[in-house]
């Protein structure tokens, strides 16, 4: 009886461990990646004055394609400038291990080398860009780079002219999402203005389905860049959001006014109720998502097979999506 017990006891533990595992998990201990974090202007920015223009050239030497253009006088003007000083002082404080940084970056990688065993991987480069919040990632060519001074946190001086919900996402934790992000976009074309809303939001869900996939342990919440309150409106309402989707025939609708209220960035979702001021926004990208994890559910397909372009009715349809 005892020995009975044991077999069932282990059976049990089996089946909670294999319940609480992401179906996003993979094994990546055996993947290979040979990449490392530069961090190009800490060597700048931090170099003594009086050596300035020998670091310089060492510089242009080592990192090209950011030194090798602009005069002297150019980078001296940069080098002095007191803003770019005081964020030098707070990207050191919010990053004062870069091992940390580099390591989370080369897990992504090998995530990345798995489900794409051909791809080139590009090399990260953490850099900063004189606050230009239209690229915290920028994928080009053979590189990754990251900038360092849009992820200060929300309450950054910096970031004050931005509105709350958009200050909210200059967080270092968003970071190595935010990479998965952009090398999704590589291989997803992105929707033409008068694509349909249900294509949008397929289109969305396939981008946070490949991020989920290179971050598997990622929560939703992040994920999405919503408080757990936010997220929990989201699980909590699912049904409603889709029978709204529905009885005001959004779906295949190829007007920007659905696309505005419900995926593109937003305080919070325009349902035109008395309580929109509590929906997250972007609510349509999380509905998104739960249609591609249908999908990928039904069909168990790998993410490259679900990379190819769809037409979302057909998409939707083999989705056998069913709201909770």
């Amino acid at each position: 009886m005892r020995l009975f017990s044991l077999v069932l006891m282990l059976i049990a533990v089996g089946l909670f461990t294999r319940c609480q595992q992401s179906g996003f998990e993979v094994d990546v201990s055996r993947i290979q990646v040979n990449a490392s974090l530069d961090v190009i202007h800490l060597d700048f920015f931090e170099a003594d004055e009086a050596d300035f223009e020998t670091n310089l050239e060492a510089l242009r030497t080592r990192y090209p394609f950011f030194y090798g253009s602009g005069t002297l006088r150019f980078w001296k003007t940069h080098f002095e400038d007191p803003l770019q000083k005081k964020l030098v002082k707070d990207i050191r404080k919010q990053f004062p291990d870069f091992d940390l940084l580099e390591s989370d970056v080369v897990g992504l990688l090998k995530h990345y080398r798995y489900h794409f065993p051909d791809a080139h991987l590009p090399h990260p480069v953490a850099y900063f860009s004189n606050l230009d919040f239209d690229f915290p990632v920028l994928v080009a060519d053979t590189f990754i780079f990251v900038a360092l001074d849009l992820y200060l946190g929300a309450a950054h001086p910096a970031y004050k002219d931005l509105p709350n919900y958009l200050a909210a996402e200059r967080d270092k934790t968003y970071l190595i999402r935010d990479i998965a992000e952009q090398l999704a976009k590589g291989y997803i074309a992105e929707m033409a203005p008068d694509a349909t809303f249900i294509n949008e939001m397929i289109y969305q869900g396939l981008v946070h389905y490949f991020i989920k996939s290179m971050i598997p342990s990622l929560s939703d919440a992040h994920l999405f860049k919503y408080t757990e309150e936010q997220l929990q409106f989201c699980v909590d309402n699912e049904r409603m959001i889709w029978s709204y989707f529905i009885d005001n025939e959004l779906l295949f609708s190829t007007s920007l006014d659905p696309k505005r209220r419900f995926i593109y960035p937003a305080p919070f979702s325009k349902f035109r109720t008395s309580f929109d001021a509590q929906t997250p926004g972007r609510i349509g990208q999380w509905m998104g998502y739960q249609i591609v994890k249908a999908y990928a559910e039904t069909h168990s397909q790998a993410i490259t097979d679900l990379l190819q372009p769809v037409d979302g009715a057909t998409f939707l349809k083999k989705s056998k999506y069913k709201p909770k």
